[in-house]
């Protein structure tokens, strides 16, 4: 008996075209606290990540129509996805699947059947980590929200522009890895740039591909 549970309880997307899988591993997954969801297909996962924002996704590599590679890249581009634990679960191992399933974005590889005490132990190593952040990291994300605050109220303000030095008629945001970044000008037309969150990420997750969305002038970002 593998013991359970997670404190605090999780969600994990399982995602296999074998149904005897998805059904064996979700009923593990309950029992140590996760909360579940299940697909068999590529798209249907993406879709139900989108929905859901699971913490973890447990990914078959050999579907049918979309693979597990491509449903990874696809999940690295989901807002409230990009740093989720992606977990490759496949019949196939040796060193060059594991480099394909990183290049995809994957975290880990593993190989079936994945022994259910060592599928935890991953678990809870990679979870624990994930919920780590440093004094450091905490004090720069705190700073960041502040000048976020600033940035928002002086958009419709003049009088907060003026008192900044700022000039908001015209700008833009793009979105960065963990976090967004405004560009305006100050009140001389001289560019200016403020990052809201932790631009280089938490170190375990420095290696994943990020793919940055454009700049969009004159619209609010939604930040989550």
């Amino acid at each position: 008996m593998v013991e359970s549970t997670l404190d605090p309880p999780r969600s994990i997307l399982i995602v296999d075209d074998c149904t005897d899988t998805t059904d064996s591993l979700a009923l593990l997954m309950r029992a140590w606290g996760f909360d579940v969801d299940v697909a068999n297909q590529g798209p249907a996962a993406l879709q139900l990540a989108g929905a859901r924002c699971p913490d973890v996704v447990l990914l078959d590599l050999g579907m049918p129509g979309m693979d597990g590679y491509e449903v990874a890249r696809q999940l690295r581009c989901l807002p409230g996805v990009q740093n989720a634990l992606l977990i490759a679960i496949s019949g196939y191992g040796g060193k060059a699947r594991e480099c394909a399933s990183r290049e995809a974005g994957f975290d880990l590889h593993l190989t079936k059947p994945a022994d259910p005490r060592h599928l935890r132990h991953l678990l809870n190593l990679s979870l624990k980590e994930r919920t780590t952040m440093s004094p450091d990291q905490l004090t720069r994300l705190i700073d960041s929200l502040d000048r976020a605050a600033d940035v928002v109220e002086a958009i419709d303000n003049p009088e907060v522009q003026r008192q900044q030095g700022w000039d908001l008629s015209s700008w833009r945001y793009e979105l960065i890895p963990f976090g967004v970044r405004f560009t305006f000008l100050t009140s001389d037309r001289l560019p200016v740039q403020v990052t809201v969150g932790l631009p280089d990420g938490p170190p375990h997750r420095r290696h994943l591909p990020w793919h940055l969305a454009p700049g969009d002038e004159g619209r609010r970002a939604t930040m989550r």
